[in-house]
């Protein structure tokens, strides 16, 4: 039997009108509005229950929130004003024809997979040459992360100094001062492979699927900006905008988060 794709699980994942944070929409949906120009057609993939269609909705026609569960979709369509327009499928397979749609976004999606190749490929494949793919999701190979995290256990943020644990599923920067150090050692090899790999290094986790899910304990993929700005510079995209959000933007592949808008090459490039 073939391995998941994906950790994702309508049973372990999905929590039905589980609020979103406003702030990360908002965040997420002007990240698209500023950096992709206006009209044609959108979609997004792994939208849950699309709490970001709304604000792009006036921006884009129609806006396709896809996902894989029918009954997130149907919490959202209730839930939103106007509705959505819902599509079930599977990224690895998408029911749109070739060069069909203007922009494809992916919110926080790719951190829970376990091959991150095909839904890209499924996403370049639907766009229109000089349409524009947007990603979004955490930095799970962030130095500065792990900086913090160490800082907290010397401190005592998570119990005694030194000797404290974080509670809970098991965090993608450690639970533990020794894991911590031991994760950070790892994602600037990590890092420092990828930057000197011509093809993308894709670095994986095992998920820890317990609930609930909380900072990315449910993460498969070791997501981070510099692995994806490769693999589409390969592509032959045009990299138009690369991270520049939150306060730790411009520190690039550093970064606390994964921003990035490409460009897919047009007919005459």
């Amino acid at each position: 039997m073939d391995a998941p794709r994906t950790t994702y699980s309508e049973k372990t994942i999905y929590h039905p009108h589980q609020a979103a944070n406003q702030d990360l929409v908002d965040r997420c949906s002007r990240f698209v509005l500023e950096h992709v120009p206006r009209g044609g057609v959108g979609v997004e993939l792994g939208c849950g229950e699309g709490d970001i269609a709304q604000p792009l909705r006036s921006r884009f026609t129609p806006w396709i929130s896809t996902d894989i569960s029918h009954e997130r979709l149907s919490w959202g369509t209730q839930r939103q004003p106007g509705g959505l327009t819902p599509v079930v499928c599977d990224i690895f397979a998408l029911p749109f024809a070739d060069h069909s749609t203007e922009v494809v976004s992916a919110f926080y999606l790719l951190e829970h997979l376990t091959d991150i190749q095909g839904p890209l490929t499924e996403a370049i494949r639907i766009l229109k040459p000089g349409g524009h793919l947007a990603i979004v999701g955490p930095n799970l190979l962030s130095p500065i992360f792990s900086i913090l995290s160490i800082g907290d256990f010397i401190v005592g943020r998570h119990g005694p100094p030194f000797v404290g644990r974080r509670t809970g599923n098991r965090c993608p920067f450690g639970n533990t001062l020794l894991e911590a150090i031991r994760i950070l050692i790892r994602n600037l090899i990590y890092l420092m492979l990828t930057f000197l790999s011509h093809e993308p290094r894709w670095f994986f986790r095992d998920p820890d699927l317990r609930e609930p899910a909380h900072g990315d304990t449910d993460a498969s993929f070791l997501c981070n900006p510099l692995v994806i700005r490769k693999f589409l510079i390969n592509k032959g995209f045009e990299i138009v905008k690369y991270q520049g959000q939150g306060r730790t933007g411009w520190l690039g592949a550093l970064a606390g988060g994964t921003w990035i808008i490409a460009r897919k090459p047009g007919l005459s490039e």
